[in-house]
């Protein structure tokens, strides 16, 4: 069995070397001696054949391939494709046959929840990418908006607690409003002093978080003005580098 796989994906690298140009002439004069040898495959059989091999092999050992190992990626890649969302990748019926007959018949479905999980993941890794959550007149931003509603029990969606922690993972603890205001200060105070550390300076009247500086010192000087101030931000300055900058000149 082994072999036989060795065998596929060697053909599989000859082929894709063949597509790119990068295979030898005295390479391809010897395969296509082959009585048996084609360059183009029918990619429906090798997805039946993959499936036989995966689905077989799990029966085996009594589970599916968990994260890292080699075969999660296909079935993932396999399961979007079902939904629409192949990427390139081609969904075909019998592949769920093939898992149903080794006893997994609902390898390929994608519930709510997972769906859910699924699209935060891929909300967040392009906002950490990009360096900021979706604008108002961004796609997303409604999803996110929804999520929120749900959370705090209105709308009709279901409320996932692990959201939070997808938001969490990317640098977006607040997205669906996780912190209070004390703890969603300390983080700002983080994402400003760390980047004012790596620029060696604190931003200047025209930088976005130099209001949120003045509206703090202001706060500790009993001018707030509603926003509160939390003595824990001096020390977090402190930290960084920058012992003085809530002391009002």
């Amino acid at each position: 069995m082994r072999d036989k796989q060795q065998i596929i994906q060697w053909e599989s690298r000859q082929r894709k070397k063949y597509r790119e140009g990068l295979l030898p002439l005295d390479q391809i004069k010897k395969l296509e001696s082959l009585s048996d040898w084609q360059w183009e495959i029918d990619l429906k059989q090798e997805s039946i054949d993959k499936a036989c091999e995966i689905f077989k092999y799990a029966e085996k050992i009594g589970r599916l391939p968990k994260n890292r190992e080699k075969n999660v990626d296909w079935v993932k890649t396999k399961k979007q494709a079902k939904v629409g969302k192949g990427n390139g990748t081609i969904w075909y019926p019998e592949l769920e046959e093939i898992a149903k007959q080794h006893g997994f018949p609902n390898v390929f479905d994608i519930s709510l929840k997972q769906k859910a999980i699924e699209q935060a993941h891929e909300i967040f890794k392009y906002a950490k990418k990009t360096g900021r959550l979706p604008k108002k007149e961004e796609k997303n931003v409604n999803w996110i908006q929804n999520k929120k509603q749900y959370k705090a029990g209105k709308g009709k969606g279901i409320w996932y607690p692990e959201l939070d922690e997808i938001a969490k993972q990317y640098g977006f603890s607040n997205a669906f409003g996780l912190l209070d205001k004390k703890q969603e200060a300390i983080e700002q105070a983080h994402e400003v002093f760390k980047y004012a550390n790596k620029t060696g300076r604190l931003p200047n009247y025209k930088e976005k978080n130099y209001n949120w500086i003045h509206a703090k010192k202001r706060a500790k000087a009993g001018k707030g003005n509603g926003t509160i101030w939390y003595p824990e931000l001096e020390e977090i300055a402190q930290q960084y580098g920058f012992p003085n900058v809530f002391n009002k000149k």
